[in-house]
């Protein structure tokens, strides 16, 4: 096994299992002060436990999944990895009604980078879109809007790009012609786009996904 990716969106009707969940995961999701935000969280951090084991062919109980924080280098919360497993690549997101989760694996190799999103479809701020992207968006249903802003997300979890500059992360296709759809390949990563009822959601990766 060189390489494997594992992507999964998933609806939260239920509330999820929180026995794989450390003690520092419990505090964080405590704090939430809506049920169906508890779940969420609860959900997604179990779904990318099981995205990992499947790609490693192991049992969820087994990832040792960790948290740190690029920017203040916390742990507990920020950027998720596999402790003993930096080969593999994995990222989640939450909203309500609808998790999702990756893992991809590149043996012998540095860790892949990867990035998800999911969000039920919303009005997004014309301020997260290039002028380009805004003009692309003009006279297209609210669902356009929220599945480029899933893009974005996934790429900058992905360590493409920022959320103080998302502007500048133009993700639709080639500059030289109008452009018909965004764009599969992103400063370096595939990206992909995802879409449930009234939801929508991207993944992201510098290990190509076909």
């Amino acid at each position: 096994m060189s390489e494997r990716v594992v992507v999964r969106f998933v609806r939260t009707d239920d509330a999820a299992d929180d026995r794989l969940l450390t003690p520092a995961e419990r505090t964080r999701r405590d704090r939430l002060v809506h049920p169906a935000d508890r779940a969420a969280f609860t959900a997604a951090h179990v779904l990318v436990r099981e995205c990992a084991a499947t790609a490693l062919g192991i049992e969820a109980h087994d990832v040792d999944l960790v948290q740190r924080c690029d920017t203040c280098g916390a742990r507990g919360h920020g950027r998720p990895a596999l402790a003993d497993r930096p080969d593999v690549g994995v990222s989640l997101s939450h909203t309500r009604g609808w998790v999702a989760a990756i893992a991809a694996l590149r043996a012998g190799s540095g860790p892949v980078r990867v990035g998800i999103d999911v969000e039920l479809v919303r009005p997004v701020p014309a301020s997260a879109f290039s002028v380009r992207e805004r003009r692309w968006l003009r006279g297209r249903p609210e669902n356009d809007a929220t599945a480029l802003w899933t893009r974005k997300e996934a790429l900058v979890k992905s360590g493409a790009g920022s959320l103080e500059h998302v502007r500048d992360l133009d993700v639709l296709g080639s500059t030289h012609r109008p452009p018909r759809e965004p764009a599969r390949t992103v400063e370096g990563r595939e990206v992909h786009g995802w879409s449930g009822p009234g939801v929508v959601g991207a993944w992201a990766s510098d290990l190509p996904l076909t």
